[in-house]
């Protein structure tokens, strides 16, 4: 997952102290990719996430449209397809569905410290990268294989329809209940791919009204 986070200067502060194995942070003024940190993103991200062949469905977002940037990857043949403007509310598969999935995790989280007035700040940039890695954790599991094909189906590029499948509705039941988050606590500590994102996230997962499921 690459996060980039807003910063006045365009330089990351000494607020953002910690790095999640799964989570690559930069950072820009704006908050959206420069084009050089698109190739650090394509250098870091795409790697170890694809194979030594590699076709590449992007959108047609300016920075992003040097095709240099991904002639340059070590070890890797990429070959990019960019997706025409003014479609990618058609055609591109994450916006089509996985995103919206995504938000609604991210804002259900938020919803519940804002109504249980839970004593955490999760605008601070420390708390934003753990909720980050940990959303990208919940979604890695087999559980929501069938809704990532289905976001492909959706967007024409598959012509199998993997329905029924769960979507992130699965994380909440009616009868959640922080007793019941804290019976699966042993179970979602079992389930974090690194000891590191275990020792932050013990102190932030059992304030959500959740179901964590397991990868």
């Amino acid at each position: 997952m690459f996060l980039c986070l807003q910063e006045p200067g365009g330089k990351m502060g000494e607020r953002v102290k910690i790095q999640p194995s799964d989570v690559v942070i930069m950072c820009s003024k704006s908050g959206k990719l420069t084009s050089s940190l698109v190739r650090y993103r394509c250098e870091k991200c795409l790697p170890p996430s694809v194979d030594k062949q590699c076709l590449l469905l992007s959108d047609s977002y300016s920075e992003q449209n040097d095709t240099e940037i991904y002639q340059n990857i070590p070890s890797k043949s990429i070959q990019r397809i960019m997706i025409p403007k003014n479609t990618t509310c058609d055609i591109q598969p994450l916006d089509r569905y996985f995103n919206r999935q995504m938000k609604i995790l991210i804002k259900r989280l938020y919803h519940h410290v804002a109504i249980e007035k839970i004593d955490i700040n999760l605008w601070k940039r420390n708390n934003i990268v753990k909720l980050i890695s940990l959303v990208h954790n919940q979604l890695s599991s087999s559980k929501f294989n069938k809704m990532i094909q289905y976001s492909w189906y959706c967007s024409g590029y598959s012509k199998v329809n993997p329905s029924p499948f769960q979507n992130v509705e699965v994380c909440f039941p009616p009868t959640a209940s922080i007793e019941l988050c804290e019976k699966k606590r042993a179970l979602k500590q079992a389930s974090l791919p690194v000891p590191f994102v275990r020792r932050n996230f013990l102190s932030i997962i059992s304030l959500f009204n959740i179901i964590f499921i397991e990868r």
